[in-house]
């Protein structure tokens, strides 16, 4: 993402769309995946209790 904003978007728009407990590359937006290579780890796990997204947030810039 070219800022915080459109990061932020990314990462909600991919919680919203998750159906389980893992966010896969498949939920972000295409246009964001762009140049990266395919992969079936999780970019991250949910726990059942789940975090906040500034903490989302914090763990992929992070990352």
């Amino acid at each position: 993402p070219g800022n915080i904003r459109e990061l932020q978007n990314a990462i909600e728009r991919a919680l919203i769309v998750c159906q389980g407990t893992e966010i896969q590359p498949v939920h972000f937006p295409e246009e964001l995946l762009s140049g990266l290579e395919e992969t079936s780890t999780p970019i991250i796990n949910l726990t059942e209790g789940g975090f906040s997204l500034e903490d989302l947030e914090k763990h992929l810039i992070i990352k």
